[in-house]
């Protein structure tokens, strides 16, 4: 991953860095440990001769960081390098300083030096399965305790705790879906449901909600798929506002598309057009539509159905 990391020289420089998160199995009966490795990349101009010019890169180890666990995820949150070890979120900060050939002070011509050091943290109670950023926030999924989502204090410098889902779901990929101005939260779990969910806070006074504490259940959708990760696109809008919708893969090589509606009159008008669709229309060996859709588990009492319809492809 790239990471453009801020440099302490008050002068608002940064220095272009690769991440790269590793993990190794001891065996058995040792627990499985990783690294973060950065690189610095460059690249040269090589004269081959006779005019010939040519670019080559070369890439420079500058910093390590020993790991408790598997690094399984590394991306760039608020110029700081959020990363997913075990069943922990962890933020760090680059400290640029003259280490190393490069850095200021130092020799011209070589990599920055620096060190990796440890801002922020939030515990999971199982395994980190997916991490999602969205502005200040963070959705985090658990591979045994469903979503949770964080908020990132930048004056206090931790990960604070909003929100989870307090039904025990084991995730393999999450994703946001954004619909100004609001935000959903889609969870794919292992049964191939797809779980939808929003975040409520302190503005709605449902007791089940927990003052805000608790996932507001959204819908449930059965796609008999273990879909295995999620990728946001942008949406055009004629309304000028921003929504993002979740391109889902699945472990049987299948696509799904999750989308918003942006008007909720014509949400209704689809979800009604489904249901006389299911019921009109004759099906393939006299298979239930509505049916198959629904989960293998019932879903909680106080969970509308806010999913219309979904279909997975190839």
């Amino acid at each position: 991953m790239g990471w453009s990391a801020p440099v302490d020289s008050g002068a608002g420089d940064t220095d272009a860095l690769l991440a790269v998160g590793t993990g190794f199995p001891l065996g058995e009966d040792y627990p499985c440990l990783g690294r973060i490795l950065l690189f610095s990349v460059a690249a040269k101009v090589v004269d081959l001769g006779q005019g010939s010019l040519t670019r080559r890169w070369s890439a420079t180890l500058v910093a390590t960081r020993d790991m408790a666990s598997a690094v399984t995820s590394v991306q760039e949150f608020k110029s700081q390098l959020l990363v997913s070890c075990g069943s922990r979120v962890e933020m760090y900060e680059w400290r640029g300083g003259p280490a190393g050939p490069g850095a200021p002070g130092g020799p011209p011509g070589g990599p920055p030096g620096g060190s990796l050091d440890k801002r922020a943290f939030f515990d999971l109670p199982c395994l980190v399965t997916g991490l999602t950023a969205v502005k200040d926030y963070l959705l985090a999924s658990d591979a045994a305790q469903g979503l949770y989502f964080v908020r990132y204090s930048d004056a206090a410098r931790v990960l604070e705790f909003m929100s989870k889902d307090f039904d025990p779901r084991d995730v393999l990929a999450s994703g946001v879906l954004i619909n100004e101005p609001k935000l959903a939260f889609l969870a794919a779990d292992a049964a191939g449901t797809l779980a939808l969910s929003e975040f409520y806070g302190t503005r709605n006074t449902n007791p089940e909600f927990w003052a805000g504490q608790r996932l507001a259940p959204l819908g449930l959708l059965h796609v008999a798929r273990r879909v295995s990760c999620c990728a946001p696109l942008k949406m055009a809008t004629a309304d000028g506002k921003n929504r993002h919708a979740l391109l889902c893969g699945s472990s049987e090589g299948g696509l799904s598309y999750v989308a918003p509606v942006g008007d909720p009159e014509a949400a209704q008008r689809l979800a009604a057009l489904q249901g006389h669709m299911s019921r009109a229309l004759p099906q393939v060996a006299g298979l239930n539509p509505r049916a198959f859709r629904v989960p293998p588990s019932p879903p909680p009492p106080a969970a509308p159905q806010a999913i219309i319809a979904a279909a997975t492809f190839g």
